[in-house]
């Protein structure tokens, strides 16, 4: 019986305002204030205005087209660099680029890793869901577990490394391939546990999500991965366990029964035991 997880439910999934105060802090540091004839005690609050008002404009044009893999990590940070183009200026730190990103940055260049930083600030795990990945890991010894989400390359990179760190004992595997491509194949990253990434799929978590990049859509990353990839097992044996109502009504959409569309609080609050039972 497989197991699908929505990917953020295993980690700290912060709001948007915690990469906009990043990139703010970004701006306060490194440029003059986006407004120049502002005086300097509104510097900070004409900057996180200005911030705003760049993510709004770019959502649909460079962030969702970048999380449908519709543009590669590279375009996506020098695109992040024509909007932040001061940070060109700024004087490479060795020492200070060896503590971004955990000391592995996509990129060698300074201001593009301060950019990967700022963007990332949304990504944590935090004591609450320390725990969960092992929980996931006990029970990929009896069913093979599919992890999904919409999201992108940078995001996944940081999720990798926080996991790794907290799970020394996890065989991880290395030399992954996460790179922008499609590819509608699952991602093994531990033995019998996959990730299903929007960004290799160029789907969209359900219908509604995709249709909003994409109008003229007709499938959604859980519809293939259940529909097509999945297709040999019988639709009510699989378990889909999410934090989102809209995956756990998409689930239900497809067939999967009520009793196994799963809150994510519910079944990381259960014991493994409890969960091998249940399979």
């Amino acid at each position: 019986m497989p197991l699908i997880v929505n990917l953020s439910s295993v980690h700290t999934l912060h709001p948007v305002s915690k990469s906009v105060d990043a990139f703010v802090r970004l701006c306060n540091k490194y440029s003059t204030g986006c407004f120049s004839s502002c005086p300097t005690l509104f510097k900070s609050w004409s900057n996180y205005a200005w911030v705003m008002y760049q993510y709004s404009i770019n959502e649909k044009k460079l962030i969702q087209p970048y999380k449908l893999g519709v543009i590669s990590t590279a375009q996506f940070l020098q695109n992040l660099l024509q909007i932040f183009p001061f940070l060109r200026d700024v004087g490479a730190d060795e020492a200070a680029l060896v503590r971004l990103n955990g000391g592995e940055s996509y990129s060698h260049d300074f201001a593009l890793s301060l950019l990967e930083n700022a963007w990332n600030e949304i990504i944590d795990l935090d004591e609450t869901r320390i725990s969960r990945f092992r929980k996931l890991f006990s029970q990929a010894e009896i069913e093979p577990v599919y992890l999904i989400s919409n999201t992108n390359e940078l995001n996944v990179l940081k999720i990798l490394r926080l996991l790794r760190r907290q799970n020394p004992l996890i065989p991880f595997y290395t030399s992954l391939d996460l790179s922008v491509r499609e590819s509608k194949e699952p991602i093994e990253i531990a033995p019998n546990i996959f990730l299903c990434l929007s960004y290799r799929y160029q789907l969209f978590k359900t219908l509604n999500d995709t249709l909003s990049a994409n109008p003229h859509s007709t499938m959604s990353l859980l519809n293939y991965l259940v529909k097509e990839q999945l297709s040999g097992l019988d639709t009510a044996d699989i378990r889909v366990v999410s934090q989102f109502t809209g995956d756990l009504a998409e689930a239900a959409k497809l067939g999967v029964l009520s009793d196994k569309a799963i809150q994510a609080e519910d079944y990381f609050n259960s014991s493994v035991l409890d969960m091998k039972k249940n399979r």
